[in-house]
């Protein structure tokens, strides 16, 4: 009979079916048994510690079943942080992308921003140059322009100082002239003082004898009052004769003088009255011309000073004033004026003359009685009246010299006058004309100090624009700068999330390492517990072979 091992039986239950088939058919094969205790012995210990290895792997495998369970589930951890670190990194890296966009982006911007800078610096390296040759330009240019106005002005200066040592000398001439003029003119007029002085003491004397004369002329106006009363009876006498009185009259006014009866008793009543009031009108007419001369004379100026030309031509009678300057005229003038002065003193006479027949129609002829006395005073007043013409004559002839002198100095005094006045306008046309040209000169100058004021401006502008964009170049530099530290903190930052990718990897591989490890353990053990098993196997086919072959031979024991 022999032992099978069944398929649900344990391997611990097989040594107790052997001792019970054993104690079953010991019987039969004790010798058998006997022999074979200590196989059976060695093949118990042999299998017990198989089982006990058994028991051993079976709690390892379940500990390696357990380390692999919990490895699994550390391996989904880890797979699920790995796709979470894989996400984060796939951000990360969309995020480098950005970073590398915009750092391309900051690189073109900074390369485009460099570029402008270098063309801002080449223009305002041109500009600076541009500025430093028209300052250079402008600097020589206002040299030269002061060089010239230094230049133009020491030449007006110097013909300045020409033109005003000429207006000097002009004007000591013109003042030299003017002195001797004033003092030839003081001089005249110290001998028209003079000359006026004597005639005033001769005017005074004459006055004095025509006061004489008027005491005899009394005496014999009462001696002739005596006579009128013989007079009036011959007037009665000659009133019956009512037509005869015109042509008494008619030869007084009109006939010579010593041609008829009347006008000598006429010129013999009256004669002594004529040559004495003629001096007295004379003198009356030299104190009314004095009194004209003192009020027209200025009251500014002492006597003896000199006067001008227009206080002279005040001075000079209107009759006078507008004789001519030629020779000629000036002599029919003159001559005018001496027959206008022969007709005023024929006139004056014939007022005189008149007068006493108006005295004598009023008086009723009280002079006929003294015709006997006429030839007397008609010799006597032809004497006085030729003195007195004669003075005339002298006076006018004096007066002519001293007017045509008094015009010859005018004349000087205008002339010089107008010299002094060209001198004048002279002066002043030259000092406007260097008045104009410094004016100009100061407008130039103002002018050119604009310039030099804007180009300076200009300058400051430039400047103010070089300082603007050297801070744009710092800003610029800066930010380049900040954009570099940002690249390297983002490299950094990227550095670090590839260093944590790699270590992940190398965790991620130290995994699969140590679960290609684990797997070739088990497969290793697998092995092994197949072996075991062949082993076992093997061990069981020979004991039920060799049962088999005990139960045989029992049979045919």
């Amino acid at each position: 009979m022999t032992l099978g091992l069944q398929p649900g039986d344990s391997p611990r239950s097989l040594p107790r079916r052997l001792v019970l088939t054993s104690s079953v058919k010991g019987r039969q094969s004790r010798g058998i048994v006997g022999r074979k205790k200590t196989q059976w012995k060695e093949t118990d210990a042999s299998v017990s510690a198989l089982q006990a290895r058994m028991a051993a792997l079976e709690e390892e495998l379940s500990s390696k079943a357990a380390l692999i369970k919990s490895i699994q589930n550390e391996m989904v951890t880890s797979k699920k942080e790995l796709a979470a670190k894989e996400i984060s990194v796939q951000r990360a890296r969309d995020e480098l992308s950005c970073a590398h966009t915009r750092m391309a982006q900051e690189n073109e911007r900074a390369s485009g921003a460099e570029q402008r800078l270098k063309q801002l610096q080449e223009e305002l390296k041109c500009q600076r140059q541009n500025a430093e040759s028209s300052r250079l330009q402008h600097q020589q240019r206002t040299k030269d322009l002061e060089k010239q106005h230094q230049r133009d002005l020491t030449e007006l200066q110097k013909e300045r100082q020409c033109l005003e040592k000429q207006h000097q000398q002009e004007v000591n001439k013109l003042n030299q002239e003017l002195q001797q003029a004033r003092t030839l003119h003081n001089a005249l007029q110290a001998q028209a003082d003079k000359a006026a002085v004597r005639e005033a003491e001769g005017v005074a004397v004459s006055l004095e004898q025509s006061r004489k004369k008027e005491g005899a002329l009394e005496e014999e106006g009462r001696r002739l009052a005596e006579e009128l009363t013989d007079a009036l009876r011959l007037v009665k006498e000659l009133q019956d004769q009512k037509a005869a009185p015109a042509p008494v009259v008619q030869p007084v006014q009109f006939c010579p003088v010593g041609q008829s009866f009347s006008s000598a008793t006429s010129q013999s009543r009256n004669a002594r009255p004529l040559s004495q009031i003629k001096p007295a009108v004379e003198s009356n007419r030299e104190v009314k011309r004095r009194v004209e001369i003192s009020s027209s004379y200025p009251a500014d100026r002492e006597p003896g000073e000199g006067i001008d030309s227009e206080h002279i031509a005040a001075l000079i009678p209107p009759e006078c004033k507008t004789f001519p300057r030629e020779g000629h005229t000036i002599k029919n003038e003159d001559k005018n004026c001496e027959n206008c002065s022969d007709k005023a003193d024929t006139v004056s006479s014939f007022d005189y003359d008149t007068s006493p027949s108006n005295l004598i129609d009023g008086n009723q002829g009280s002079l006929l009685s003294s015709a006997e006395k006429a030839p007397v005073l008609i010799s006597e007043g032809a004497s006085v009246l030729e003195d007195v013409k004669r003075e005339n004559t002298a006076l006018r002839s004096e007066l002519r010299d001293a007017r045509e002198e008094l015009q010859r100095r005018l004349d000087d005094l205008d002339s010089q006058r107008r010299a002094e006045a060209e001198a004048r306008t002279r002066v002043k046309q030259l000092s406007r004309k260097l008045a104009s040209q410094s004016a100009e000169k100061v407008e130039q100058d103002k002018e050119w100090r604009e310039k030099v004021e804007r180009e300076k401006a200009e300058t400051e502008k430039l400047r103010k624009s070089i300082a603007a964009l050297e801070v744009e170049v710092k800003k610029g530099r800066e930010s380049d700068e900040k954009n570099e530290r940002q690249e390297a903190e983002e490299d950094e930052k990227y550095k670090a999330l590839e260093d944590r990718e790699n270590e992940m990897i190398e965790l991620n591989s130290t995994l699969k390492k140590q679960l290609s490890e684990v797997k070739a353990q088990l497969a290793l053990e697998r092995e092994e517990k197949k072996r075991e098993e062949e082993e076992k196997t093997q061990i069981t086919n020979t004991i039920i072979d060799e049962k088999n072959e005990l139960n045989m031979k029992l049979e045919e024991a």
